[in-house]
């Protein structure tokens, strides 16, 4: 490219971040190049703990992940951690949004049954779909939104040891895990996706929260921030730009999780 000409592109590009928020342009970017590369890649999970898992067509959550999904990027530690550690007896999915741990995990093995926690109307109707889509909708029950009496209002034995507690609930982990919550359920393993600045006073909640579970569990943290493509191949002949944006989840912020384990 001539100097005249990649001057011309800087300034336009320039031009354009100071038009729209720059996150914005870069959403929208990523936006697009997810969606053409969705249409090659079909529905059926490639890579990764949920291999062979199945999509569903038209996600209710998420819609940009969906090659994410596909490629076994999505949450890709999240993925890892679940697979080292199971396969658990139950899961208990609170924020089960389309179903994607909720199903996957059972589809894959790593869950003998899963009981999934879900406000939206459309989003429990699309786990009920992607359940019967891969021949598991027997072993996976919905529920609408969840309350810190969750495991007692759900008909079953509530969890304990076997079974694992994936919560991400946008902030109201908060109210869900009271220290009473937190001590009826000691036995069972947790991994939740922590929110603190989506609520009021966050920090302090978050702070409380954790420390109530101190008394029962062993608490670790991760960040959901490493992606690693070797073998993915699909993105190869795509620019670093591009791969590594297509790796995106636009959060907002780097995404923390806290894994709680019972103390022995």
């Amino acid at each position: 490219m001539s100097p005249l000409r990649e001057t011309l592109h800087r300034r336009a590009a320039d031009l354009c971040v100071d038009l729209g928020r720059e996150h914005r342009l870069l959403s929208i970017i990523r936006g697009r190049a997810s969606s053409r590369l969705a249409g090659s890649l079909g529905n059926t999970v490639r890579h990764g703990p949920f291999a062979g898992f199945e999509l569903p067509n038209g996600a209710t959550w998420g819609a940009s992940d969906h090659s994410l999904k596909v490629l076994g990027l999505y949450e890709q530690s999240v993925q890892t951690l679940v697979a080292s550690c199971g396969p658990f007896a139950r899961l208990f999915c609170l924020g089960a949004a389309d179903g994607f741990y909720g199903v996957g995990m059972v589809r894959a093995g790593l869950a003998g049954r899963s009981l999934n926690w879900e406000m939206a109307p459309r989003s429990r109707a699309t786990i009920e779909e992607t359940a019967r889509i891969n021949g598991v909708e027997g072993r996976v029950a919905v529920f609408g939104a969840a309350g810190s009496g969750f495991d007692i209002e759900c008909g079953e034995a509530p969890p304990g040891a076997g079974d694992l507690v994936l919560i991400d609930v946008e902030g109201a982990e908060y109210d869900i895990l009271t220290s009473g919550t937190l001590a009826r359920l000691c036995q069972a393993t947790f991994l939740i996706e922590l929110h603190p600045f989506l609520v009021e006073e966050g920090e302090a909640r978050e702070a409380h929260m954790l420390d109530a579970a101190s008394e029962h569990f062993e608490i670790r943290f991760f960040d959901d921030c490493v992606r690693d493509l070797g073998g993915i191949d699909e993105l190869a002949d795509l620019s670093d730009d591009m791969r590594w944006l297509l790796c995106s989840e636009a959060r907002a912020v780097q995404m923390r999780w806290a894994v709680l384990r019972p103390k022995k």
